[in-house]
């Protein structure tokens, strides 16, 4: 997974530059755009009061995890509407900042936070956060005190009146029962009575719910990561963004650019060679090749097929799609045969676009198609080297499939065979060309070939579903323009498919 992303970086680095520096010039516009921002802090204080214990449970705990909700309650007034609207009323406002607010000081502090363009602005809406929240919150907690003490009336009452009750029955005889409920009642009738006590109290002192512990002053500096923090965050975001791009472009077109991309069709068709840039790809294939990372690749290419089954001696080469450099690969392997002092004929099956001849640079004005006609083989045979040779596809003919299939062609393919130890055919794509599809069918296998960086995988298996339908044996797959070379393996000798 990583080899892959890394590969996709390579591959696509200009869109993540670009990504990367249209966010990092849009943060520069934005931050010329806004200014400078000012932040202002203001601490407050949380206080407990007898109504939040009145809202616990009777044998319930208060706890820091229940004191730590409270302050997330507050948290969420702070930044409210009913403290904002306040803030606004107050200070004749008819839109300012918004306030955010953090838990400070363990579970009991708030810090109210108020960013504008002015120091002083901050400040004072920071301040008035404060005040809000404090005038706020404890018009609530007056509505909560004057409830409860409703409430605990009307259940104090009702203890007295089933205290009454309990009296009157005891006067008539004694209950056991009764007496043990009566203490019971008169225990929660003196708690209910310290309660109500309490909260008289409180709302006769009229004690706020927070205090300002520091208030906000103006700030001198602007409260921003800086400018280049923020670029290096832009840059961050906009590389992520290209990365993100960048593999949903890849997975779209679904490119195959590296040779072990192709392992998918191992099963299919096996990589037998890998060839970077060939230096004869846009010029004369030399029939003697050196000792360069291509020319050794095709000589790869060679060992693997001497190493399947003896009766390969007709190999087309196909091009999955046109441009793939099947031309200079066939071009090439026929050299790289005749090294062994083997015959080899390289035969151009091209017939509606011929360049084999022009790849070892003789002329091709009779070749094939004259053969075809009755001219003698030795005539149109065109001598490469000491034991290799090429047959040009001569004068196209108006349709080249028709005098394919001539009874001929077996005869002539017979014969040749019969002079040479090896015959090379270059064809042309399978895709709409019927030349293509009756001439493959008299070769013993095709190797594909794919260009790295341009063959998708969807292209690539069409070509392989095609040889399928043919029922065409596939020899396996040649990458051309790879950025390495791999080694030799074991496993793909004799892997072919029939």
């Amino acid at each position: 997974m990583r080899r892959s992303i890394s590969r996709v970086i390579v591959r696509r680095r200009l869109l993540i530059l670009v990504a990367m520096g249209a966010t990092a010039l849009t943060t520069v516009v934005l931050a010329t755009i806004t200014g400078d921002v000012y932040r202002s802090d203001v601490e407050i204080l949380l206080r407990g009061s007898p109504v939040d214990e009145l809202l616990q449970a009777p044998t319930a705990a208060i706890d820091d995890a229940a004191l730590a909700r409270r302050a997330r309650n507050e948290v969420a007034l702070i930044e409210g509407d009913a403290v904002y609207e306040w803030v606004l009323a107050d200070l004749g406002f008819s839109s300012g900042p918004r306030a955010q607010a953090s838990v400070q000081r363990g579970i009991d502090g708030i810090t109210i936070s108020v960013e504008a363009r002015s120091p002083t602005m901050s400040a004072k809406m920071a301040n008035a956060y404060a005040t809000g929240y404090i005038e706020v919150r404890g018009a609530r907690n007056a509505q909560l005190s004057a409830t409860a003490l409703e409430q605990l009336y009307t259940l104090s009452t009702d203890l007295e009146a089933r205290i009454t009750e309990i009296d009157e029955a005891l006067a008539a005889a004694d209950d056991p029962a009764l007496i043990a409920e009566r203490e019971v009642l008169e225990r929660e009738r003196d708690q209910l009575s310290a309660n109500f006590t309490s909260l008289r109290m409180e709302m006769g002192l009229g004690l706020a719910p927070a205090e300002v512990v520091v208030a906000a002053t103006a700030p001198e500096d602007p409260e921003h990561p800086g400018l280049l923090i923020e670029l290096l965050q832009a840059l961050l975001v906009g590389a992520a963004i290209g990365l993100a791009a960048a593999v949903a472009i890849d997975r779209a077109e679904g490119r195959i650019y590296h040779a072990e991309d192709l392992r998918q069709f191992a099963d299919r068709a096996p990589v037998r060679a890998a060839v970077p840039v060939d230096p004869a790809a846009d010029g004369c294939t030399p029939t003697r090749r050196g000792v360069d990372p291509s020319a050794e690749a095709y000589r790869m290419l060679r060992t693997q097929l001497l190493a399947i089954e003896p009766d390969v001696r007709k190999v087309g080469v196909v091009p999955v799609h046109l441009g793939c450099g099947a031309t200079t690969t066939a071009a090439s392997l026929s050299a790289v045969l005749a090294e062994r002092d083997g015959e080899v004929l390289a035969l151009d099956g091209a017939l509606a676009d011929p360049e084999l001849h022009h790849r070892f640079g003789v002329d091709g004005s009779l070749g094939l198609i004259d053969c075809l006609a009755g001219e003698p083989i030795d005539l149109v045979l065109l001598p490469l080297d000491a034991h290799l040779s090429c047959l040009a596809v001569g004068l196209l003919p108006p349709d080249p499939a028709e005098v394919l299939l001539s009874s001929r062609l077996p005869l002539l393919l017979d014969e040749l065979s019969s002079r040479f130890e090896w015959i090379v055919v270059d064809l042309p794509p399978l895709a709409g060309d019927e030349a293509a599809a009756t001439l493959i069918d008299h070769v013993d296998g095709v190797i594909s070939v794919v260009e790295l960086g341009v063959t998708t995988s969807r292209q690539l298996r069409q070509h392989l579903d095609t040889l399928d339908a043919l029922r065409i044996r596939s020899l396996g797959i040649v990458a051309n323009k790879a950025t390495f070379v791999p080694r030799p393996r074991r496993s793909v000798v004799g892997a072919g498919r029939v």
